[in-house]
């Protein structure tokens, strides 16, 4: 069997590990996939490569551990395997494991940017446009989740692969979305908004709190913002919480059978400072849920058309709090056509897997 060598350093909760697992499960007949990560997983994420009959490869932190332990451990993987492709996401600071598969003669080296990010430090943000250069000089092919993705890291040459999700998980079931709500203490008239992702900055979950501190006092108390996921600014969003009266907020952290939770919402909300072709999206729209994006969310990825593309930042507050006020819910119709839709624009795990397949196999 063929091996795959998937490297995400920092392995965790988001987007890139979604369509990590998506195109595994549907490629796991044809090819073995290692996951090349520098920070221990947890115990769920073990879990599931495992039951893909995945492998993880732990080496050390580039940054936060040892540089020379790090660069040892790559030279040496290559050394000991000989992987038929390289899969990299992003990995914007790093070039390294690029350049040896490139030296190990591996004929597939795949550079795949996920994002538009490029933050941080003047430079931070040097060191990582250096590394995006040099990732595409050394890759064989370069693909984008968008095309304002590819802009955006200044990569002329590429190919847009489609984000992708097992849209059938993601069906509309009112049932347990009903009971998703009382399992928060959620009545069906209140205006449930839902907030999926990693809780960083980029991802911007504060402003959602800003929000909600200018709807009206006498309609605050029917909203009612669930958080699930996690990260660094999770702490500092607590604690902000904490001071909107009448606010209601839920911290609900990492969830497995997110369809349950689309199913219970009114509203998705991803005020996001940037992104590439945010996954979250698409398993929303599956589920037929109405959407409300920044406007730094690439208008391709609005498949129904009936995601709302916002400003952000104080100028734009009052956008967010006049479309909570006046978008109209999703209809039952609605909700239940968002699957077909996601198979029939080509965004489900099956198209997109295969066209992976073809560019690991060198046939495109």
């Amino acid at each position: 069997m063929k091996k795959v060598l998937q490297y995400v350093p920092s392995y965790s909760y988001g987007g890139i590990e979604s369509f990590t697992y998506e195109i595994n499960e549907c490629l796991k007949d044809q090819y073995k996939f290692y996951y090349l990560v520098e920070k221990d997983v947890d115990e769920k994420t073990a879990k599931k490569i495992e039951a893909l009959d995945g492998e993880i490869i732990r080496i050390p932190n580039m940054t936060k551990e040892s540089f020379r332990g790090y660069v040892g451990a790559v030279r040496k993987l290559f050394r000991s395997q000989k992987f038929d492709a390289v899969h990299v996401h992003d990995c914007n600071n790093r070039f390294l494991v690029t350049l040896v598969a490139k030296l190990h003669g591996v004929k597939c080296r795949v550079y795949h940017v996920h994002s538009k990010d490029i933050g941080g430090s003047l430079i931070a943000r040097t060191v990582k446009k250096i590394g995006i250069k040099l990732n595409v000089w050394f890759s064989t092919i370069c693909l984008a989740c968008s095309e304002e993705a590819a802009k955006a890291k200044k990569i002329r040459r590429y190919k847009t692969i489609n984000n992708c999700i097992s849209a059938d998980d993601f069906r509309y079931n009112k049932h347990r979305g009903d009971e998703i709500r009382k399992k928060y203490k959620v009545t069906q008239d209140d205006v449930l908004l839902l907030f999926v992702g990693r809780v960083e900055k980029v991802k911007n979950v504060g402003f959602l709190l800003e929000v909600l501190k200018k709807v009206p006092t006498e309609k605050r108390n029917s909203f009612v913002l669930l958080i699930i996921g996690d990260g660094t600014e999770m702490s500092k969003i607590k604690k902000a919480a904490k001071s909107i009266d009448g606010a209601r907020i839920i911290f609900a952290g990492r969830q497995e059978g997110l369809a349950d939770y689309y199913s219970a919402s009114d509203y998705l909300c991803l005020p996001s400072l940037a992104e590439g072709f945010p996954i979250t999206l698409l398993e929303a729209q599956a589920n037929g849920l109405n959407c409300l994006a920044s406007v730094n969310v690439p208008n391709v990825v609005n498949l129904n058309k009936r995601v709302r593309f916002l400003r952000i930042g104080e100028e734009g507050i009052g956008d967010w709090v006049d479309a909570l006020l006046n978008t109209a819910k999703s209809s039952q119709q609605e909700r239940l056509g968002g699957v077909e839709l996601i198979k029939d624009l080509k965004y489900d795990s099956g198209s997109t897997a295969k066209e992976v397949g073809k560019i690991y196999e060198g046939t495109k």
